[in-house]
């Protein structure tokens, strides 16, 4: 493996990438899958995101949906 697909690709990266998705599932079980990774992908290309980029853009929107959350706004209403 090269030094791209280790910082980018890597087991480890998968894995916390999973992890967080498995964290939103639970968290927003009312929310399918196809749903979370539009909303925190934001438009982007779903194809040739890297899944490093994958796991920061589904960290973000966790932070997003909780921040929400601690200030009392429907995130369906934003």
């Amino acid at each position: 493996m090269n030094a791209f697909d280790l910082k980018h690709r890597s087991p480890e990266v998968k894995a916390q990438t999973l992890r967080t998705l498995a964290t939103l599932v639970e968290r927003y079980p009312n929310l399918r899958l196809g749903q979370l990774i539009a909303n925190a992908i934001a438009g982007r290309d779903l194809f040739n995101i890297e899944d490093d980029e994958l796991g920061f853009a589904l960290n973000r929107l966790f932070v997003t949906y909780t921040q929400f959350e601690a200030a009392g706004i429907d995130r369906r209403k934003v």
